[in-house]
């Protein structure tokens, strides 16, 4: 029949999934050798389409029952997490975005720093994105606001920055 799978590609895809709960259609289907709208078809009619509700139906199958409780504690614990810092330079946040292609000029970015101790930042525009724009963007901008004296050795300044990168 037209739109049904065979029993055996269901049983087998049940059990791919049971076994890796997190795949997506796609990666199910490379390891059956199916079509992923097959596999999607299978999962759709079990209501297992995202990775969450995957998950749920693998710990019902086995037997496992979250509670409420632990729902909440972990929720609670994922939205808590807190970083600190104690003096300036110590955490510094850095990004950079994508703003457009411009003609004859290419690929133009925006590079953000940031101290999280003393809340101040530098950015600046680059058309080229190299390891040496976000040691610029620290060593040039952020360093001369966040310890204008001691300009001497930015590097120890970068040195931690590379490592949150």
């Amino acid at each position: 029949m037209p739109g049904r799978e065979p029993k055996e590609l269901e049983e087998q895809t049940l059990t791919f999934v049971r076994e890796d709960p997190p795949y997506g259609p796609e990666r199910t289907s490379v390891g059956l050798s199916v079509g992923h709208t097959s596999i999607e078809g299978i999962l759709k009619k079990r209501d297992v389409t995202t990775v969450k509700a995957c998950l749920e139906w693998v710990r019902k199958l086995s037997g496992e029952i979250i509670t409420q409780d632990e729902r909440t504690r972990d929720k609670e614990k994922a939205t808590n997490n807190h970083v600190e810092a104690n003096y300036p330079s110590q955490l510094i946040g850095q990004d950079t975005f994508y703003i457009r292609c411009l003609k004859r000029i290419g690929r133009i970015d925006h590079q953000v720093a940031g101290d999280c101790f003393s809340s101040v930042g530098a950015a600046n525009i680059y058309d080229n994105k190299t390891t040496k724009v976000p040691t610029n963007v620290v060593e040039n901008h952020l360093a001369k606001k966040i310890v204008p004296g001691k300009r001497e050795n930015p590097s120890r300044l970068w040195s931690r920055v590379s490592l949150l990168a």
